[in-house]
């Protein structure tokens, strides 16, 4: 834990390495949750097929969704959510200029997620 998905629309250019940005990503995290970082996942999926409003062609977004355990602050997840959505605008904007990004911070309850590990951490 926790879960990440970044998911944007393939009109945006960009790289197809996101390691820097999913690095900071998983920084903030870290930092401002105390989450040990070797257990932050991050999957990114590219949408070839999607509609805005009114399907105007030169219409972007990103989604950013973070899955953690609950019992954190309000003030925590504000921060966290500020620092994520700044660190997206920075990276995305620049490369679209009619984008929307949003980030969705999800609770999810200890005693409904299950983990085997291969690995001893």
């Amino acid at each position: 834990m926790p879960q990440i998905i970044l998911e944007y629309t393939e009109n945006i250019q960009v790289s197809e390495d996101f390691s820097s940005l999913l690095l900071k990503i998983h920084q903030i995290i870290h930092s401002i949750c105390s989450i040990n970082i070797d257990n932050c996942k991050t999957r990114v999926v590219s949408h070839n097929q999607y509609f805005i409003g009114n399907g105007d062609l030169d219409k972007a977004f990103v989604h950013l969704e973070v899955i953690i355990f609950e019992g954190r602050s309000n003030e925590t997840k504000t921060m966290l959510g500020e620092n994520l959505i700044t660190l997206l605008k920075d990276y995305f904007e620049p490369k679209t200029k009619n984008v929307d990004i949003t980030v969705y911070l999800n609770d999810i309850k200890k005693r409904e997620y299950f983990k085997y590990s291969s690995n001893s951490y």
